[in-house]
């Protein structure tokens, strides 16, 4: 059996199919070269070890005969039903109260396409705005966070992680390990709006917050201090909005 994946945003593919991974015939056919740490331990937890996935380059013309392909093109890329059942697989920590987590994680793109030109400015007025509120809160950088022991990772992000704030980026996946109510706020150049983030924080019950910047170039940002500050300040430690959710279709179907 293959099973067709494009991890992360297709991680309810194997999701699916996990439950044929105890079969040692079973194996994942992802794209792309060498896959994250995050994305090798997310795979693991699913119960695909590394012996089981196959990577294929663009242009790679290997063939590949499978006995059954486990891939519906029917299969919508965001669904409640995926994403609740993948936090569930993971074992997140989803219902720890607001008040209990106190760690504001800036996820920096330092050295890397799409960075922020004034990120040492925005994280000390973040720095700063934490001490004003007196509440306990701190900033941490994502890249400090020890996910060495990824069972350990996830359930420290939903006991912890308040808010998450920085540039578009991957890193951004990580927002599924965090609770309810989390603060997701995404900084994005306006030549390169992306709603992925957007559409599963919805679906987790989190709260979500998009700033928008002209793009300097290579979709880099400059942001504007005060205004992610401003909304930053304004949502902290604020639940989510009501339900997102519809939990009945609007149209007639057999049931």
């Amino acid at each position: 059996r293959v099973v067709l994946s494009a991890l992360p945003r297709s991680s309810h593919a194997c999701n699916r199919a996990s439950g044929a991974s105890a079969d040692a015939e079973t194996v994942i056919i992802t794209s792309g070269g060498a896959s994250s740490g995050t994305v090798r331990n997310i795979q693991q937890a699913l119960g695909f070890d590394q012996r089981r996935v196959i990577r294929l380059r663009n242009g790679n013309r290997q063939r590949i005969k499978a006995k059954r392909l486990l891939f519906s093109c029917r299969s919508p890329l965001v669904h409640p039903y995926f994403a609740l059942r993948f936090v569930e697989r993971m074992k997140v920590r989803r219902d720890t109260p607001l008040d209990q987590r106190k760690v504001v994680l800036f996820l920096s793109r330092r050295g890397k396409k799409r960075d922020m030109t004034n990120e040492s400015q925005l994280v000390s007025e973040i720095q700063a705005l934490l001490q004003r509120r007196g509440k306990g809160e701190e900033l941490k950088m994502f890249r400090d966070v020890n996910q060495g022991d990824f069972r350990g990772f996830v359930e420290w992000m939903g006991l912890n992680v308040l808010a998450m704030v920085g540039p578009h980026g991957g890193a951004f996946f990580n927002h599924r390990f965090c609770a309810k109510h989390t603060l997701i706020l995404e900084l994005m150049p306006s030549d390169r709006i992306f709603k992925g983030i957007w559409f599963e924080a919805q679906m987790l019950k989190q709260n979500y917050a998009m700033a928008i910047f002209p793009p300097l170039g290579g979709h880099r940002v400059q942001a504007d201090v005060t205004k992610v500050v401003s909304l930053l300040d304004k949502n902290l430690g604020k639940p989510a909005p009501a339900d997102a959710l519809l939990h009945a279709y609007t149209w007639k179907i057999d049931r």
